[in-house]
């Protein structure tokens, strides 16, 4: 608690309220591991040079999250999030850092979905993966170089009235308060027992909850934007912004009238390296882009922009597959019949199967 001393008054401060104000601001969602996913995102947002220096100036950037697990480069991300951070507060800025459901997990001792690639990265030589899995488990520890300030880092910020979580703050979270949610998660995972089975952690908490989208909750648009509007009203806020929720089209999605935001586009090249960056300046709420399509790992259909599809692409289209079917018919015929002893049980394909078989399914 900080007790702050203002025209003779007592004013008590939780530690635990990350409440900012700024003109503008940014917000990049889940990143799992991949460097070029992070560098491209931060260009985006144009708050760092071609170097990855802040000159964002007193803008505020806020990371929702799983930075950890899916890809190799986690140890990269994190460095680079914390020089920002250092660089932002000397301009003035801010850099927001929140803990993902993979963040809690990894300081729960949870490894199952680390990248085996990553080990070597925390190496001496970075190149030793059996001595990395050794240095990695310790720099994660409760006093580790990581895992010390990763413990204390918020579940949920808001800045203006914009509110950020990673999967989402529910009703019964909301009711709570973002102070207690954010004292809870910090308490707990700075003990040696980290407390897996709080109900924090669950399903239903601000890191794993899939209530924020329609597709994963099963529940429908309508039904989710009634808890969304409960939900914002009870913290005074205009607007959510979340990650966790892979988008299977790679493209952010907003709901609810513009009061729901779900960023997480699949930046990593695991979910098929999506771009897109919120942000909030002079003219309003805005979801930035690239102009070109992103490209998409196999397996994962990008979706289709009617808006944006030219009659010369339409009949490009058109002449491939006509090509495919009477020159390469055979080739394709055999590729068929080789494809189908593929082994479907590899980890990327089982992966993409369990995302598509059910709308429930668990993106963890």
């Amino acid at each position: 608690m900080k007790i702050i001393l203002w025209l003779g008054f007592v004013i008590f401060s939780s530690d635990y309220d990350y409440t900012y104000t700024a003109d503008e601001y940014y917000s990049v969602a889940d990143l799992h591991g991949d460097l070029k996913a992070a560098t491209d995102a931060l260009l985006l947002t144009k708050l760092v040079d071609h170097e990855f220096n802040w000159i964002g100036g007193n803008r505020i950037l806020v990371q929702t999250g799983d930075i950890v697990d899916r890809g190799p480069e986690t140890r990269e991300i994190y460095d680079l999030f914390v020089k920002l951070r250092k660089q932002a507060e000397q301009a003035g800025g801010r850099v927001i850092q929140l803990l993902g459901n993979h963040e809690v997990m990894n300081l729960q001792g949870n490894y199952y979905y680390v990248d085996p690639t990553e080990y070597a990265h925390w190496s001496i030589s970075g190149l030793d993966p059996q001595e990395g899995k050794v240095l990695r488990e310790k720099a994660w520890d409760i006093d580790g170089d990581y895992g010390t300030w990763l413990r204390k880092l918020p579940m949920a910020a808001v800045v203006n009235r914009t509110l950020f979580c990673h999967a989402g703050v529910d009703i019964e979270w909301a009711e709570k308060g973002l102070d207690n949610i954010n004292r809870i998660s910090s308490e707990l995972l700075q003990k040696e027992q980290t407390g897996e089975m709080h109900p924090l952690f669950s399903v239903s908490g601000p890191v794993w909850t899939r209530a924020f989208d329609p597709i994963y909750s099963g529940t429908g648009e309508k039904i989710m934007c009634e808890k969304v509007e409960r939900v914002l009203s009870i913290l005074n806020v205009d607007r959510m912004v979340t990650g966790h929720n892979v988008q299977l089209d790679n493209v952010a999605k907003t709901y609810c009238d513009g009061k729901l935001l779900t960023l997480d586009v699949g930046m990593s090249s695991y979910y098929g390296s999506g771009r897109a960056v919120f942000h909030h300046g002079p003219e309003g709420v805005e979801i930035i882009s690239p102009q070109t399509p992103p490209k998409h790992s196999p397996g994962m259909q990008p979706a289709t922009d009617t808006n944006s599809l030219s009659k010369d692409g339409f009949l490009s289209w058109k002449w491939t597959i006509v090509v495919c079917i009477f020159l390469t018919l055979p080739f394709c015929s055999w590729k068929y019949n080789d494809l189908r002893n593929v082994n479907y049980e590899s980890s990327e394909v089982h992966s993409f199967l369990q995302l598509t078989r059910s709308k429930k399914a668990s993106l963890s």
